[in-house]
């Protein structure tokens, strides 16, 4: 795999990890949001999360001794292309894809949208998967604003594409109106929706 890390300093990773070779867990950024509606900034995700995480690290305690540098490394930041989705997407599953073979993958940022592309890299490793999605927003649209993927359409898309058995994805916490097609989309496909 090419090395995809961006330049920042150790001291930057995540929880003030080291950079990741061979610990189990990999934690990698997905800097984008191109799919959001109004509200950009979640490109700033991962940077902003590994900043907090850092007062995490003040010391390791006694009732929980777990140095996370042993277990978790920081893969950095996915070369995302701002300003193309579906590009975007292909990008990640790409990234994804490679990272999850060997290891258990967290990922830091990025719109809604990026879900799709991970889903198409897990499901490729491990077929189907049940989701269990909180969210205020159903995510079940059939475009954004006229384009094929946004960070409201995923969890439809996740479906359609079958990378999810619908039987076991459960929604909780959706409370946005949206029209009755959109609202009931997951229902109708023998998933739950507990709203808020």
């Amino acid at each position: 795999m090419t090395d995809i890390r961006l330049p920042f300093q150790n001291n930057r990773n995540f929880m003030g990890s080291l950079s990741h070779t061979q610990q189990p867990i990999c934690v990698v950024g997905a800097p984008t949001d191109s799919a959001v509606t109004y509200r950009s900034g979640t490109r700033f995700g991962p940077s902003s999360i590994r900043d907090a995480s850092l007062m995490l690290t003040d010391g390791v305690y006694e009732k929980f001794p777990v140095d996370i540098t042993k277990y978790c490394g920081d893969a950095g930041d996915m070369p995302i292309v701002s300003g193309n989705v579906e590009q975007a997407l292909s990008t990640v599953e790409r990234h994804y894809a490679t990272l999850c073979k060997n290891n258990y993958v967290v990922c830091l940022g990025g719109d809604h949208s990026i879900t799709l592309g991970i889903m198409r890299a897990l499901t490729a490793i491990t077929g189907p998967v049940a989701v269990v999605h909180f969210d205020a927003h159903c995510d079940t649209w059939l475009d954004h604003f006229g384009q094929p993927y946004g960070h409201g359409t995923w969890l439809r898309d996740c479906i359609e594409e079958s990378l999810v058995d619908p039987k076991h994805v459960c929604s909780i916490g959706v409370r946005s109106p949206a029209d009755k097609e959109t609202r009931e989309y997951l229902s109708g496909k023998g998933g739950t929706t507990i709203s808020a």
